[in-house]
């Protein structure tokens, strides 16, 4: 959070001269906002003091530049994003209630990779076409290892976490299938990484899949399908061939 952005009793800015120093007015981005929208990010990083004077800018509209008495009028559509619980943070003294009720108008919450673990890989994979065409290497897709490892993964940094991942397989690529080491992305302590599926079982999962599809004449859906075959939802047993490799024959 920009400590300038209230600067000032609750304003905005800086008259010329209002101390000693300044030789010219100085606006900042409330003003600079003015019929637009500001995005306030990590919100919740904000003090306390801060957020008195964001609390009054938003429930009168106005503020006034450090050095000058004027009111100064702003129409602003405010974004706020923090990746804190406010509730808990209010519970807890951290963030004023009433600043929050001002702020929690139209909630999204995102939720974080560990919750959507399908949308892993189809994102890894688009994050290594993106790192292969910035830095000009040919890539192709994750072995089946690795994507176990993807999916499997807590991601406590989220997607900036998982692009540093993906990033650092496309830059250790020998032009092979993409291979992902979250212990050596963790500093060598193994924290957070998931263990690698023991080969016994994993190969043995995905024998007994192909079996299976090739009986139902690879129709993953519909009665004598192979996920009724399998006891799983058609979508639990696409996901689960996307993490075996397993590719639909043609």
């Amino acid at each position: 959070m920009d400590a300038g952005l209230l600067q000032g009793a609750g304003g905005s800015g800086r008259e010329r001269g209002a101390y000693t120093g300044p030789d010219r007015r100085e606006v900042r981005r409330f003003e600079l906002a003015n019929d637009s929208t500001l995005f306030l990010d990590e919100i919740g990083e904000m003090p306390l003091d801060l957020q008195a004077k964001l609390l009054r800018v938003l429930e009168e509209g106005t503020f006034e530049r450090l050095g000058s008495p004027r009111p100064v009028r702003a129409d602003v559509r405010v974004i706020a994003a923090t990746n804190r619980d406010l509730e808990e943070e209010v519970e807890d003294g951290r963030f004023r209630r009433d600043l929050f009720f001002r702020l929690n108008v139209f909630p999204i919450r995102v939720p974080p990779l560990r919750e959507r673990r399908e949308d892993i890989l189809p994102l890894a994979r688009a994050l290594a076409d993106k790192a292969a065409r910035e830095l000009g290497v040919p890539v192709r897709d994750f072995s089946p290892e690795a994507a176990w490892v993807l999916e499997n993964h807590a991601w406590p940094g989220n997607v900036c976490e998982l692009n540093n991942a993906v990033v650092r397989s496309v830059l250790l690529s020998d032009g092979g299938l993409l291979s992902v080491d979250l212990d050596t992305a963790n500093g060598g302590n193994g924290r957070e990484a998931p263990e690698a599926p023991d080969d016994s079982l994993f190969a043995a999962e995905r024998h007994h899949v192909l079996r299976i599809l090739d009986r139902c004449g690879w129709r993953v859906r519909g009665r004598g399908g192979a996920a009724e075959a399998l006891g799983l939802p058609p979508t639990t047993l696409e996901s689960k061939m996307a993490r075996l490799g397993i590719r639909r024959s043609r």
